[in-house]
């Protein structure tokens, strides 16, 4: 068996943080990893109870936070450095080393440096715009990585503009997995349609591009509650005025599944004419679909190469789309369940982890030697 080990690739996988893209673009392979013959060792940077205390006081009055929060963030900052100097240490016995998005640009020459394997920079939102970490940084990031992946064909052309060989994309895994066994969706017989967004604190302002039709539909029908998921603390009582709603501020990936299996119908709006918008992946619309959730999105970037417009989602470019698309489907519950039935087959037969899990190994690891 410890011989059987010793033949087996050592792929060293790097999480900065406990976002969603530390699942779904690295710990979600784990399995795969194993079954295809590599030792996959996943290194965190960052603390959990850290990370857990700053969210839990997110809510906190702005003095009080911030009397919290600056302590937290030094010893945060004092931990990271210190698990940096421990990851540099263990690079140079793996055959690969994946970066997940959030490495700072100021360790991956280090990395680059001290590993004896192949190095590999992996992302799914545009981190070259100011709203994530700016162009100048992004490009010292993939200087130093000898290969680039990244979530859609949009953002992989950007990067071969400054980066040209050796980038690909890599599909995000819905996890259908997840849902598979728990089809509470084909039997929902509620009196109440469950609309609803699951998203983040700094997605929140998405929520503008659909409230305004919601309200509209609450003033003439109470057969629906719009839930939203992920307000990280957030007073939403004056944006979503006049509509029925819940809201759940935090969940981690039990409690998304949960919330994902309670829709009826799941929204993705973006914003027109908007680069951030433009770039961004797919993937909410796919764990949607996962659930059986009927998915009603903005028509903007990619979403119009996985929806199928009524056949497995419907799409939106205005106002009077999203009132006219969200209240046909509150009112037909037949409609619901047939684009949703067709939206889960969708990622059933393109996005299971090993699908996913193949656009990683032919792009990356069956060229590293």
């Amino acid at each position: 068996m410890e011989s059987s080990k010793n033949n087996m690739k050592k792929i060293l996988i790097v999480l900065f943080g406990f976002s969603p893209s530390s699942t779904v673009r690295g710990t979600v392979f784990r399995e795969e990893f194993l079954k295809n013959g590599y030792e996959a060792v996943f290194f965190q940077t960052h603390a959990a109870l850290i990370g857990k205390l700053r969210q839990r006081i997110l809510g906190w009055p702005r003095f009080l936070r911030l009397l919290i929060d600056i302590p937290l963030r030094l010893l945060n900052l004092a931990y990271i450095c210190l698990r940096a100097m421990y990851l540099l240490t263990l690079v140079g016995s793996a055959h690969a080393v994946m970066l997940i998005k959030f490495c700072p640009p100021w360790l991956i020459p280090l990395i680059h440096a001290r590993t004896r394997g192949r190095l590999l920079y992996e992302f799914d939102d545009p981190m070259w715009l100011d709203s994530f970490i700016g162009e100048k940084a992004f490009l010292k990031l993939i200087k130093h990585a000898d290969y680039v992946s990244t979530d859609n064909t949009l953002m992989a052309e950007w990067v071969r503009r400054h980066h040209p060989e050796n980038v690909f994309v890599v599909r995000g895994p819905a996890q259908v997995e997840v849902f598979e066994g728990k089809k509470g969706w084909r039997a929902r017989t509620r009196n109440r349609v469950v609309v609803g967004w699951v998203g983040s604190r700094s997605t929140l302002p998405y929520l503008d591009v659909v409230v305004p039709a919601l309200r509209r539909i609450a003033a003439k029908r109470s057969d629906f509650v719009f839930r939203v998921v992920g307000a990280g603390g957030a007073d939403l009582s004056k944006i979503l005025q006049g509509i029925p709603h819940e809201i759940r501020d935090h969940y981690d990936q039990q409690g998304m599944v949960e919330e994902v299996l309670a829709l009826d119908i799941g929204l993705f709006p973006l914003f027109q004419n908007d680069e951030l918008s433009v770039y961004r992946g797919t993937l909410k619309v796919r764990i949607y679909m996962s659930g059986g959730a009927t998915v009603v999105s903005s028509n903007v970037g990619l979403v119009g190469e996985i929806i199928n417009q009524g056949h497995n989602g419907l799409l939106a470019t205005s106002d009077a789309d999203w009132e006219i698309q969200i209240e046909t489907l509150i009112a037909d519950h037949a409609l619901r369940e047939k684009m949703g039935f067709e939206g889960y087959k969708t990622v059933l037969e393109n996005y299971r982890i090993e699908h996913c899990f193949s656009d990683l190994s032919k792009g990356f690891l069956e060229r590293i030697s």
